[in-house]
């Protein structure tokens, strides 16, 4: 957006810096002495990049304002597609959404007030993760580890896991007892990440 509204090319480090600094969902807030509701705030940035028509660098400034603005078609996409997954949850898992929430995780989830933006536009209460960074990798392989899991959490395990690959490592759910007798054998159990395999 910078090198469209401003015909100026920047670089991948510091356009992540101006969403780190500058990037929301919703204005920033500050609390001010003596008065119980937060005002909103402008925080305003300098960049330097080069300027595609004067074939030079320059300085140029920004705000949290523009910034919202430019993010406001992505956040956007993102509630729809909430939206569209919960309408296809099982009743069950979705009265777990609406009595404890959902949590988004991931490096776009530290986007400022995200969690409130969702809330609004989804009509149910989202909540940003403990751990955003780390709760992906360690649900999967939670997974992993227990894959039968995944038929409580999910549409089917091919919304997830996928089956043919999972049927890859050692035929999950289609043959218990040779899991069994995998791991009394080899002393591994189907489906991990040794998938079951003897050596030879």
């Amino acid at each position: 957006m910078v090198k469209k509204v401003f015909s100026v090319l920047i670089g991948e480090q510091t356009a992540e810096d101006v969403k780190r600094k500058l990037g929301s969902a919703m204005p920033f807030l500050m609390n001010v002495e003596g008065s119980k509701i937060p005002i909103e705030v402008l925080k305003k940035m300098k960049i330097e990049g080069f300027h595609l028509q004067e074939r030079k660098r320059v300085d140029i400034e920004i705000d949290s304002d523009q910034v919202r603005e430019w993010l406001s078609g992505t956040v956007q996409r993102a509630a729809d597609a909430l939206i569209k997954e919960c309408e296809k949850t099982k009743p069950e898992v979705h009265r777990d959404i609406c009595q404890q929430g959902i949590a988004i995780a991931g490096g776009g989830s530290l986007l400022h007030r995200l969690d409130e933006k969702l809330t609004l536009l989804c009509d149910r209460r989202v909540k940003q993760a403990v751990r955003p960074l780390v709760n992906v990798a360690l649900g999967g392989g939670m997974l992993l580890n227990k894959p039968f899991a995944s038929e409580t959490v999910c549409h089917s395990r091919d919304d997830v896991l996928g089956h043919d690959e999972l049927c890859r490592c050692g035929q999950l759910g289609k043959d218990n007892g040779r899991q069994r007798r995998l791991k009394k054998t080899t002393g591994h159990r189907s489906g991990s990440f040794g998938c079951g395999r003897r050596s030879s």
